[in-house]
């Protein structure tokens, strides 16, 4: 099982209490839970590709944005938004399925370590990943 960190919004101006979204043109995802999760909150989601996000957030088309912030940083987010709110709004997982018939093939010593705590390299990941959240973002 892995883990994927929460979302975070991305935005334009300091944003501290679910009243600062309204009116915040903010670009989610189009499903429908975040688009009527935004609606209730009283912001004004924007489903759009994410090829398009980071010049609608340079050119103003959108205010934020709301991704885990491995996806904020790797997609340089933080050149067109000055502003990042720890939300934590949501919090996901990522499960591994195997047939059975697959995996009582597998090789005892491999499905072994397959049940092993997670590797120092994988501990290391998650708590890099974890710090980003309680350091301060990039200027």
């Amino acid at each position: 099982m892995g883990e994927r960190l929460p979302p975070h919004h991305q935005q334009q101006a300091a944003h501290q209490h679910p009243d600062d979204l309204k009116g915040l043109k903010l670009r989610v995802t189009p499903d429908k839970i975040r688009l009527d999760t935004f609606k209730a909150l009283g912001a004004l989601p924007v489903p759009m590709a994410f090829a398009e996000l980071y010049s609608a957030l340079q050119q103003g088309t959108v205010d934020g944005q709301e991704n885990p912030l491995a996806i904020i940083f790797s997609s340089n987010f933080f050149e067109v938004q000055k502003f990042l709110s720890l939300t934590n709004h949501v919090w996901s997982s990522a499960t591994l399925v195997v047939a059975k018939g697959v995996w009582d093939k597998v090789a005892p010593r491999t499905s072994r370590s397959s049940r092993r705590p997670p590797s120092p390299g994988a501990t290391s990941s998650a708590r890099w990943s974890r710090s980003r959240t309680r350091t301060s973002w990039p200027s």
